[in-house]
This record gives structure tokens, C-alpha cells and sequence, in this order.
């Protein structure tokens, strides 16, 4: 015996542990910033400076002008956007006049008379050297007539009870929603005023589609006009009020930038070089980390144990990563199609299934699409859930069952994900430790992935241990031992 050659201390084998993991942890987060790089170049290559793209200025007052709202017919103040670049002016008719801007709004002060009239009011927005113009018509109803505000419609009831005999147009600003389902709720003359008249029942235009289903619902603070008879109880109200037109001047309003955010298209684009280099890179470099901490490998060889265990694993890694980058993909499709779902069902809305010139339109109510949209983003969260079960346990199965065609090295891996399912979800914790993790990037870099990797293979040490013990090699002989014999006989 050599007695130079003494047994190792636990210190020693403590430290040569926490090297390796720190040696694997700073080589996977390598392998991962390839990726982040990739995104960097595309986005600054597509976007000018990675997270905005640039429009022109004619863009950006078309854009401004053809969001602008303005009601086509007032007998109340109202309010429009107004900016540093916006100018509004009175081009014909005295009914209206503008008041000082606040807020990024502009109060237009509506006055009626004897007869009704049609003013005309104009918007220029100037954006670089770009200017551009739009103008709106907005009618003026005489006193008398049935447009009433809701100060009026409190002066034309003061001395009576019960319900009115005609009809009135109520205009006012949504204060409070009492029920979003069946269209309750109270409108104002404006935010600040005492006065305020109880809505119920409110629908659509034509009567029969109920607050619930209505393409674009009204908001508090949008400004509606509504129809009805009035009554005035304990307060005044109309019971069964019909919207006739509704919009919300604080919608969008185009700000006086160099730039619009693309976040969405960012985020596609990271999915995309994400699936696409999980196969190639990623997960053979987990592979590789997985092997190097669970063997006990000399610290002094430990970039050359995790360069060797790259290669011995990477075939193997990269058909296994195709395969769950594919059906991540498809995840991922499933996000954005129940995403986009209400934009291409809006294009068309009817309560039942119809009938076109053009054949058969499947189209959905309110209930019917929210419903589709909700059972949509269940079915994406269960497969998203169990395609991140699935790739946790892939790197222990590779290391494990190396010589296993991919096939069963992929039902191998359903097996121990389904069988042992608490451990699945420990890996599942261990993922997202490692994913939160970065948010403390100076430990992260250090032990972020390394770590939970370990954490991870101690809870399936057991489980993987059982799994080595079987001889899958004699277990396929004997099976096409026995397939030969069937064919012989």
C-alpha cells in the first residue's frame, strides 16, 4: 500500500463538489447566453434598438386622427384629447366653444337654442414637419327637443312623479357600474356633479341583446347616450334603456413619440430562438451538468468530465430536445391562437350559428366565446404543466439509459414522470427556483442552476437507482427472441 496516498478528507470532497457545480453551472449559463445573444442581434437588427421600431411621423397623426372620438350629436359638455401638438378650433357655428386645456383633455362647453345646429369643430396635430387635419360634425339639439342632459332631465321632473310619456335621449358620463351582467349602473352630467340618474336594463340599439353580450361595452367614465321613458321614484331612472351610441375619448390617444414598444413580437421572437436552440444547445449542456454533478469526477477534470459528457450525450439530447421543442411549439401556438380568438371572432357576433351568402359563418355569442376562450386557456395551462413534467426528467433519463433508442427513451420518461410524480413536481419547483433565481444574478451565475440540479438528483436518487438495476438490453433480445420464434412457428 502507498502511503503517500491518503484517503480524502470530507472537507475535500465538499469543495470539490461545490467546484464542479460552480464549473457546470458558469458552462451552462454559457450555453444559454448563445441564445440571448441570437435575440439581442434579431431584435436590434429588425427594431433599430431592440425593444421599438420605428414609425414615420404621417403614421403616427394617422394614427392620432383616426382614433379621436367625437359624438355625433351632444345637447352636453363633453370632453376631447388634446396634447402639446394637438389644436382644436370652431370652423362653423356658435353652439359649442373650447375651454383651457387640463389633463390632456379639453372641454368642449355645449350651448343649445331655440334650434337645433349642426357645428362643425377641427383637429390639427403636427408631429416632426408632418401636419395633418380632421374634422368632426356634431349636432346641437334645440332646448325642447328629447336630447336632454342629466341636470335637465332632474329640471324637467322636479315637479312630477311617475314615468314620462315620451321617450327621452339621456347623454351623460358613466359614474358607477352596479352590475356589469344585466346593464345597471348611474350616469352624470359630469364626474363631479351631485346629480346622477339610475340606468337598468340597459341593451343594445335594437332591444334584444342584453348588456352581457354587447360587442364593446361602456366603462365608467365613457360618455353614453341612452333612451327611455323616465321615471322618478326615491330617484330617477330609466328602467329598460336602450344604448344608442357610446365611445371614450380617453381610449387612445397618440402619444408624441419617437417610437412604438413591439412587445408581443419581441416576446415571439425569444419563444422562437428559445425552441430552437433548446435542442441543439441547452438541453445537451443540462445533459452534460446533470452527468458531471452526479458522478464523482475530480474536481481538476471537471471541465473536461462536462466537455466529454457534452459529446457522449449530444445525439442523444438533441433528438429528445426536437421532439419536446415541437410540442412546446405547439403550446405555445395554442397561447397565441385563444389569445387572437376574440379579435376574429369580433369580426362578426350574432346569439346563434348563421347562415351567409357566402355558406356557413360559426360564429359565437358573448357566452359562448368567453366560455371557448376560458376552456382554451385551461387546455393550454394542463399540456403546458405536463410538457414542463416531461422535460424535467429528461436529462436524468438520458444519463441513465443512454444506449435506449428515443423512442422508448421517450416513454421511458413519460413512465417516470407519471409513476413518480412527486418527484416530478419536486423537479418542477427545482426548475422554477432555478428560473427565479435569476432575478439574484450574482448567485445565480454561481449556483442558480447547479444547485436545484442537485437538489433534484438527491430526490431522485432512489427512483433513478431502481431504473439502472433493469436490463433493458436482455429485455429487448428476449423480445425479439420471442417475435423470431412466433414468425418460425
Amino acid at each position: 500500500m502507498d502511503i503517500d496516498k491518503k484517503p480524502k478528507s470530507r472537507a475535500f470532497h465538499f469543495f470539490d463538489k461545490l467546484f464542479r457545480m460552480f464549473i457546470c453551472n458558469l458552462l451552462c449559463v454559457a450555453s444559454m447566453a448563445i441564445p440571448v445573444a441570437i435575440f439581442i442581434f434579431v431584435s436590434i437588427s429588425i427594431g433599430g434598438d431592440g425593444i421599438v421600431f420605428n414609425i414615420t411621423n404621417k403614421e403616427k397623426v394617422d394614427f392620432a386622427l383616426n382614433e379621436v372620438l367625437v359624438p355625433s350629436e351632444t345637447g352636453i359638455d363633453f370632453e376631447v384629447p388634446s396634447l402639446e401638438n394637438y389644436k382644436w378650433e370652431v370652423i362653423e357655428g356658435t353652439a359649442v366653444k373650447f375651454e383651457n386645456v387640463k389633463d390632456k383633455t379639453q372641454k368642449v362647453v355645449v350651448t343649445k337654442g331655440d334650434n337645433s345646429q349642426t357645428v362643425k369643430i377641427k383637429l390639427t396635430i403636427q408631429v416632426g414637419s408632418h401636419i395633418d387635419s380632421k374634422t368632426f360634425e356634431v349636432l346641437v339639439p334645440a332646448k325642447n327637443d328629447s336630447y336632454i342632459s342629466v341636470d335637465e332631465a332632474y329640471a324637467k321632473l322636479s315637479n312630477q312623479t311617475g314615468e314620462s310619456t315620451e321617450d327621452y335621449f339621456i347623454q351623460g358620463f358613466i359614474t358607477k357600474i352596479v352590475d356589469d351582467r344585466f346593464g345597471k349602473m348611474y350616469i352624470s352630467t359630469s364626474s363631479d356633479s351631485s346629480k346622477q340618474i339610475l340606468i337598468e336594463n340597459l341593451k343594445g340599439l335594437d332591444g334584444n341583446k342584453d348588456f352581457e353580450d354587447l360587442t364593446d361595452k361602456p366603462n365608467v367614465g365613457d360618455f353614453i347616450t341612452v333612451s327611455g321613458k323616465i321615471t322618478k321614484e326615491t330617484e330617477i331612472k330609466i328602467s329598460s334603456a336602450k344604448l344608442v351610441e357610446h365611445f371614450n375619448v380617453y381610449e387612445k390617444i397618440m402619444p408624441n413619440e419617437e417610437k412604438l414598444n413591439s412587445i408581443m413580437l419581441l416576446f415571439a421572437i425569444g419563444v422562437g430562438i428559445f425552441l430552437l436552440t433548446f435542442p441543439f444547445l441547452i438541453l445537451p449542456s443540462l445533459v452534460s451538468a446533470t452527468s458531471v454533478i452526479k458522478d464523482t469526477t475530480s474536481a481538476i477534470n471537471a471541465f473536461k468530465a462536462w466537455g466529454y459528457g457534452f459529446k457522449k450525450y449530444y445525439a442523444k439530447s438533441m433528438k429528445v430536445g426536437l421532439i419536446y421543442s415541437l410540442v412546446l411549439g405547439i403550446i405555445f401556438f395554442s397561447l397565441v391562437f385563444y389569445s387572437i380568438l376574440p379579435v376574429i371572432s369580433d369580426i362578426q357576433i350574432i346569439d346563434h350559428f348563421g347562415i351567409t351568402s357566402s355558406g356557413i359563418l360559426f360564429t359565437f355569442s358573448m357566452k359562448a366565446q368567453e366560455a371557448l376562450l376560458g376552456a382554451g386557456y385551461v387546455v393550454f395551462a394542463i399540456f403546458a404543466f405536463a410538457g414542463v413534467c416531461f422535460v424535467v426528467h429528461a436529462p436524468m433519463v438520458i444519463i441513465t439509459l443512454p444506449n435506449l433508442k428515443t423512442v422508448d427513451l421517450m416513454k421511458t420518461n413519460v413512465f417516470m414522470t407519471i409513476n413518480y410524480f412527486l418527484n416530478t413536481i419536486v423537479l418542477v419547483a427545482m426548475l422554477l427556483v432555478s428560473v427565479i433565481g435569476f432575478f439574484f444574478f450574482p448567485i445565480w451565475i454561481i449556483f442558480g442552476i447547479s444547485l436545484p440540479i442537485l437538489i433534484g438528483l438527491r430526490f431522485s436518487k432512489v427512483n433513478y437507482h431502481e431504473l439502472e438495476k433493469v436490463d433493458f438490453d436482455k429485455i429487448n433480445k428476449q423480445v425479439e427472441m420471442d417475435i423470431e420464434l412466433e414468425e418460425e412457428e
